[in-house]
């Protein structure tokens, strides 16, 4: 037996990159999958689809993913050692044609536009769709073994309403001939109370015997 609510959560990680995955649900009478990812991971949402709904048949299902990654995987520099060239050549023009000296260092010609490029890194995505199932399937075991713990204990506290409902129908069928013989006793003395005043009213008895029979 399986609860309706569950949650999970998983990590995969390799080397400075990480992919998070999180599922959580509640009560829905068929399966409504909603997956929510970076840009970055869009392409793998089919993926991530079928794997969910491999093992998940019922509920609300929210699935969470995201991606971390270090510095050194975050961004790539690049150097234009033909830039620097092109600077250091008309740097030398300038000193021969003012007889100024080019006192220019590497920190300096370091920070000249563009003999430095500084861009975002291309993950490689195939590495990426691996992290990916994998944080999914782990994030679905822990999902569902949640979703079973909560079973068990709704399975548990249903059997101990059952067990109580059972000795309760129990009471019932015992004490049901004694009530019979007390309200067939309060008929005779209300029979007795009507005789007694003189006269028998057969509205009243006829009420009486309804209730009685009720």
């Amino acid at each position: 037996m399986q609860s309706m609510t569950g949650f999970g959560h998983y990590e995969e990680i390799r080397g400075d990159e990480k992919v998070i995955c999180e599922i959580r649900s509640v009560n829905h009478r068929y399966l409504d999958l909603n997956i929510k990812m970076p840009r970055l991971l869009s392409s793998f949402e089919g993926r991530v689809r079928e794997i969910v709904k491999a093992k998940a048949f019922r509920g609300k299902v929210d699935v969470f993913l995201s991606y971390e990654a270090g510095m050194d995987t975050a961004v790539e520099i690049t150097y234009h050692p033909e830039i620097a060239r092109k600077y250091l050549e008309c740097l030398a023009s300038m000193e021969r044609e003012f007889f100024v000296k080019n006192d220019l260092g590497i920190s300096t010609l370091a920070r000249f536009p563009d003999v430095f490029e500084v861009s975002d890194a291309t993950p490689d995505m195939e590495r990426l769709e691996e992290m990916v199932s994998c944080a999914a399937s782990g994030a679905l075991d822990a999902f569902l073994e949640s979703r079973t713990r909560e079973g068990e204990r709704l399975c548990a506290d249903l059997s101990g309403k059952l067990e109580q409902a059972a000795g309760l129908v129990d009471q019932v069928e015992a004490r049901g001939p004694q009530i019979i013989e007390e309200y067939r006793e309060k008929l005779r003395q209300k029979v007795s109370e009507l005789m007694e005043e003189g006269s028998l009213d057969e509205s009243r008895l006829a009420m009486e015997i309804v209730l009685f029979a009720d």
